[in-house]
């Protein structure tokens, strides 16, 4: 240039190139520019001096004092909890105990940061296990819910997938809810699991890093399932603003096109590099999201057996031993399970509490870890494996802590029963079975932790433990890695520093491991030992920095008390004045930012990667967008499994129980679309929303689309296996045009990731248009329901008429549908969702590049426009392709349910759609592929 920027100029430039929160820029003048030194390379000056292993913190505060020390220390404990601590170091029996360890009656840093990750609402998810006091004007409440909920959890998720379980005599879930991911059977020899996580605070802080660790975070979470498993699939959803909303933003802050922008490289970067394929990929837009959603999921498989040995069961007991393995421990991630766990402050970039808990990923590393950890279990070497995801070591081995101690109880009280009843190992297995009702919950569906006690009844192992019915550990952080010097010990152990997972080993054993990891270049230090004294203790620099009891850890969270007020919306249907002609309406929508294809992003994807794949996320000559994704998990196998998703944020906004319910009725169908069917499906739940806590509305949107999608679950037969809840979604900034604070809340949402097994690829189907002349069919009535749609906000509404599931008239499509592709008599499926049919019918034509003709007259059952026939979102229906020779046949098979033809495929590439006599959209598949794919590009 010709002039010097100004510093305007300068910072939106470098907001283009980089994040100032992790980039460094250095500004040369063209006079100081040296052609051949260039810019130069800078060397940053790290200098850390090595800290004191620990210090002394007060606790012995007033609230006030309590209330300051958390936020301090960014520890997102609330008063009631600090007290709680507070009173533990008042507790005589836990002075002494720390007498005798050398430490004093004040708690230690390491403590006190352990104690709030362990209790963070990332890790412990507080919130839904509080009591939720529900309140409701309206007098015809649909939801159910009784007046009080003691743990939405435990109420309400939890037994909708037991009493599945039950009503179905489900025997393929083998682990739901205890594990890092639910685990379910692919067939009697190969297990299959599914975790969906959220990463939205490193990612609203840094798009590249927060996205990239989050999937190697979660791909962790799958591998470190039981002993191991081999990930064979990666998914990414996200929820961002607008990337031209919020021009207000001050320069030091992501902006939201660098946040898309990043956020899809993270994820390409890390599974890609790690021969993962990225399948399942849904982008969507709400400016509700300032703090940015990003879901990112995993799908692995294993043996069910190795060596006799089955591979979803921990196990655990005193003297067995800990290594870390994989990636060296630094400041990065520090913070990462608190912070997660709050709201982003206005001065979040400047906090360096804040910011250094963006993680730095190295998905090479990670990749070589988990080759290793196969060798070592198919060794039989690792007994328990288990991610240091958030708070680090401090929750692999506070939770593995927890899970010896939750077994030594359960040990010692079988023992107490068996001296009591007699029973020795001369017993039968039925009378050592029989002898333990009110000690072990027998029947237990999905629980690799009654399994595990079962196994060591059935072996008579039992008889031979010596337990005194408490666990506990001692870690030794003294020799492990390090990135650099000048780590402190609590920050050593809440890091999340990524590439690491801990494996629990026999001590016997150890030797083994060291060899198998040097050879493959993986680090590995001994970090703890088991034991029965009850309590996690910590060593660093050979001095004790850390003493807690285990109980106290995992136990000792005082519970939250959340009211809910449900109010029922006050919104009215909006007067749209009707137009002839829809072409530019139609047009427009299926450019808006939630309906266009992302081509440009599916392809930045390596989909083939494993070779597994059967429906990609394009489909067709054309190219359009695949309703769900399928693929072999193992390719010595013949099953399929199928990706969908579920999410309507916006309708929350009207009924939060209604799009719960809806969220999963939509999954459902995208995977019955696919090729799947009802047979065995299961599902991930994340939920978002701003702290419910502080906010009865939001509250009581929170249960009751909770509420809605059990509802569902349990109607059709859909088990959920796992998920994740993120509570606090909002953001603070300060406004660069007012110069005040605005604070944004993001709607509520609840996204279900929906997982089904299918026989085999048979029945494999694409959305695209086949063969001309075939005959088109829209399966479901198309009722007076735009309530939230994309048509109505598109105009500036959002209207009443919610889309409301009739699961009665929907659950005969569901099964009679899949009959009739098993049969070979559909040519295309697509389902219809977001935009409803002219969506639909428009990716129909676009994925198989040929036009279509049709006639809305047949489906219009008295709603009298075409518009709303085009646009409502009515859940549950689906368009098909039929060979016009076979509708007689197909039309057999749909007998009884909702199935009305309304046109043909045709050869050329006009796209028109009639009503009552006259043209409503008339355009072309070339205009409509031109219009689909949008807009926004980087």
């Amino acid at each position: 240039m010709d002039r010097r920027l100004d510093s305007q100029e300068y910072f939106s430039l470098i907001r283009r190139l980089g994040n100032p929160l992790i980039n460094q820029f250095t500004r040369v003048d063209s006079q100081e520019w040296d052609s051949q030194i260039g810019i130069g390379f800078h060397y940053p000056d790290v200098n850390l001096p090595k800290p004191p292993a620990f210090q002394y913190i007060d606790v012995n505060l007033d609230d006030e004092g309590l209330i300051r020390l958390s936020g301090e220390r960014y520890l997102a404990l609330n008063l009631a909890e600090m007290r709680t601590i507070k009173d533990l170091t008042k507790d005589p029996i836990f002075i002494q105990q720390r007498i005798e360890a050398g430490l004093e009656e004040r708690l230690t840093d390491l403590e006190l940061e352990v104690l709030a990750q362990t209790w963070s609402e990332h890790c412990v998810h507080k919130k839904f296990n509080g009591k939720w006091i529900y309140v409701s004007d309206d007098t015809d409440d649909e939801s159910g819910l009784p007046n009080v909920t003691d743990s939405v959890f435990k109420s309400i998720i939890k037994p909708a997938t037991y009493a599945i379980i039950a009503d179905r005599n489900i025997d393929w879930l083998i682990s739901v809810f205890e594990d890092n991911s639910g685990v379910f059977k692919i067939n009697e020899r190969i297990n299959g699991s599914h975790k969906v996580e959220t990463h939205n605070h490193p990612s609203s802080l840094d798009g590249f890093g927060g996205a990239n660790t989050g999937v190697g975070g979660v791909i962790r979470d799958n591998d470190s399932t039981g002993i191991f498993m081999d990930i064979v699939s990666s998914q990414w959803w996200s929820i961002f603003v607008n990337p031209t909303s919020y021009r207000d933003l001050s320069l030091d802050i992501q902006s939201p096109l660098r946040t898309l922008e990043t956020v899809v490289g993270g994820v390409e970067d890390y599974g890609n590099k790690m021969g993962i394929p990225t399948m399942s990929v849904n982008v969507m837009f709400d400016d509700s999201y300032l703090k940015c959603a990003v879901g990112v999921g995993a799908v692995a498989v294993a043996p069910a057996e190795i060596n006799g040995r089955k591979t979803h069961l921990k196990d655990i007991k005193p003297g067995y031993v800990a290594y870390t393995l994989g990636g060296k421990v630094g400041k990065d991630g520090i913070h990462g399970a608190t912070g997660s766990s709050m709201d982003l402050s206005s001065d979040a970039e400047t906090s360096s509490q804040v910011n250094q808990s963006v993680q730095i990923g190295n998905p090479i590393i990670e990749k070589n870890v988990f080759e290793t950890q196969r060798i070592l279990a198919y060794k039989g070497i690792i007994a328990a494996s288990q991610d240091c995801g958030a708070g680090g070591w401090s929750s692999a081995l506070g939770e593995l802590a927890k899970l010896l101690d939750d077994f030594e109880s359960k040990r010692y009280g079988i023992q107490q029963r068996y001296k009591y009843c007699g029973i020795d190992e001369q017993s039968l297995v039925e009378d050592r079975l029989a002898g333990l009702e009110g000690v072990l919950e027998l029947n237990s569906v999905g629980s690799p932790f009654v399994e595990q006690l079962k196994y060591e009844i059935a072996s008579g192992e039992i008889f031979n433990l010596e337990t005194n019915g408490r666990g506990g550990a001692e870690v030794d952080l003294t020799y492990v890695i390090e990135k650099y010097l000048g780590l402190t010990s609590w920050e050593k152990i809440v890091s999340e520093a990524q590439e690491r997972e801990v494996v629990v080993v026999k001590k016997e054993r150890s030797a083994e491991l060291e060899e198998i990891c040097k050879h493959n270049n993986v680090e590995a230090v001994k970090i703890a030992e088991f034991n029965n004294s009850g309590m996690l203790k910590v060593i660093d620099q050979n001095m004790t920095v850390g003493l807690l009891p285990v109980q106290f850890l995992h136990r000792g969270l005082p519970q939250m008390i959340i009211y809910a007020h449900h109010r029922p919306c006050n919104y009215r249907e909006p007067e749209i004045t009707e137009k002839l002609d829809l072409t530019n309406t139609f047009l427009e929508l299926i450019g808006r930012a939630n309906t266009q294809l992302f081509d440009w992003i599916l392809t930045r994807f390596d989909h083939e990667v494993q070779g597994g794949s059967v429906v990609k996320p394009l489909v067709g000559k054309g190219m359009g967008k695949s309703d769900a994704i399928s693929y072999h998990p193992v390719l010595t196998e013949k099953e399929v499994l199928i990706e969908s998703l579920g999410n309507n944020l916006l309708q929350g906004d009207i009924d939060a129980y209604h799009m719960g319910r809806n969220n999963v009725v939509d999954s459902i169908g995208r995977i019955i679309s696919a090729g799947g069917n009802l047979e065995k499906i299961c599902f991930n739940g994340n939920t978002l929303c701003p702290k419910p806590e502080t906010d009865p509305s939001v509250a009581a949107k929170v249960i009751r689309m909770l509420k809605g999608s059990a509802d569902a679950e349990i109607y059709f037969g859909t088990p959920r296996i796992s998920g994740k809840d993120s509570t606090s979604m909002e953001r603070s900034y300060i406004s660069t045009e007012t110069s005040r604070e605005v604070r944004v809340k993001a709607r509520p949402a609840i996204v279900m990731s929906g997982l089904g097994v299918v026989e085999d690829d048979s029945t494999a189907t694409t959305a695209d248009f086949k063969i001309p002349g075939d005959a088109v069919y829209v399966i479901g009535e198309t009722r007076d329901e735009l309530g939230a749609s994309e048509f109505y906000q598109m105009k500036g509404f959002i209207g009443r008429n919610v889309p409301k599931s009739d699961f009665d008239e929907i659950n005969p499509r569901y099964n009679k549908l899949p009959n009739a592709i098993k049969s070979g008599l559909v040519h295309s499926c697509q389902y219809v969702g977001r935009a409803g049919l002219a969506l639909a019918l428009a990716n129909c034509s676009i994925a198989g590049d040929m036009g279509l003709d049709v006639n809305l007259d047949n489906i219009d059952n008295n709603l009298g426009r075409a518009d709303k026939i085009l646009f409502s979102e009515t859940t549950g229906r689906f368009v098909v392709s039929v060979l016009q020779s076979r509708t007689r046949e197909f039309e057999e098979k749909m007998q009884g349910i909702y199935c009305r033809q309304i046109g043909h495929v045709s050869s050329e590439h006009g796209f028109n759609v009639n009503y009552q006599g006259r043209e409503v959209v008339r355009t072309t598949v070339p205009e409509l592929r031109a219009k689909n794919k949008g807009e926004i590009r980087l």
